[in-house]
């Protein structure tokens, strides 16, 4: 009984993390938004099908198996109807890859294990040259580029916008702002940032929090929901994609709003056109 626990236990951590993998894969090959909080809950949820198997039994697991990737692509990728089924596609085709190389590599007499982490591998290094030879050349004709900002937390990455009409700048030091819902960019910033955003964005006048004051403040600004203020924190760092390296922009700030900048989640977030030519000088 013990033995089949820890059986069950390792083969519900590598469904999470092959999970996690392909819902990663499929984001990029889709040219989906992918935030870590619907990351890490989409992979919980592709991992369901798995847990019911090791419960009753594989009657329980292949009617969900085939069925489950739209669930699974409408909790990561949606709530747009457009988004789900290009992330469900996207899901699928990643799945049948990865899965079909693990078979083939196991049925050659590969330890599983060894399997595994070898179609990781291909898997990864098939994702990165997607991103640099098909994805980011077709972001870029359709004015999206791939951008990393942090401001206290830990380095986010998302999908921007170029946009002539976002002309706004901080009101500290007349940054340009790159505006962005606070899902996609709240784990890039410091907690007593992200608690302060929240608060400004609910209606509540707060003052930025310690050691923020001459780094953070309010801005009025026309949104989807109408009229209203909202906040903007200078970014410690931001960074483009160009040619598959990462490059450092001139010093921006990120505004934040409540609803996600795009509902089809083609993108997260918009740049400033000042944002552009920084772009243009590094060659890209």
């Amino acid at each position: 009984m013990v033995g089949e626990i820890v059986n069950g236990d390792a083969t519900l951590a590598v469904s999470l993390g092959m999970d996690a993998a392909v819902l990663g894969l499929a984001g990029r090959m889709a040219g989906l938004a992918l935030p870590a909080r619907r990351w890490g809950l989409g992979a919980a949820v592709a991992t369901l099908p798995t847990a019911a198997g090791l419960a009753g039994g594989p009657h329980i697991v292949l009617p969900l198996a085939w069925a489950w990737p739209v669930v699974v692509s409408a909790v990561a990728f949606g709530p747009s109807p457009r988004a789900t089924i290009r992330g469900a596609g996207a899901v699928y085709a990643v799945s049948v890859a990865l899965g079909g190389t693990v078979l083939a590599l196991a049925g050659a007499g590969v330890p599983l294990f060894a399997a595994l982490g070898g179609s990781l591998a291909a898997a990864v290094g098939l994702g990165r040259f997607w991103r640099r030879r098909v994805a980011r050349p077709w972001l870029a004709a359709r004015g999206r580029v791939p951008v990393r900002v942090v401001a206290g937390g830990r380095p986010v990455e998302l999908v921007a916008l170029w946009d002539s009409g976002n002309l706004l700048r901080d009101p500290v030091e007349g940054r340009p702002v790159l505006l962005a819902g606070l899902a996609a960019v709240e784990a890039a910033l410091h907690p007593a940032l992200r608690a302060w955003a929240a608060g400004v964005l609910a209606g509540r006048e707060e003052r930025p929090p310690a050691g923020y004051e001459r780094s953070a403040g309010t801005l009025r600004a026309r949104t989807a929901a109408g009229q209203g203020r909202i906040p903007v924190v200078h970014a410690d760092a931001a960074q483009v994609e160009v040619d598959g390296r990462w490059q450092a922009l001139s010093p921006l700030a990120i505004g934040m709003v409540a609803e996600p900048i795009d509902p089809d989640a083609a993108f997260n977030a918009l740049l400033h056109p000042d944002c552009l030519e920084t772009f243009r000088s590094m060659g890209a």
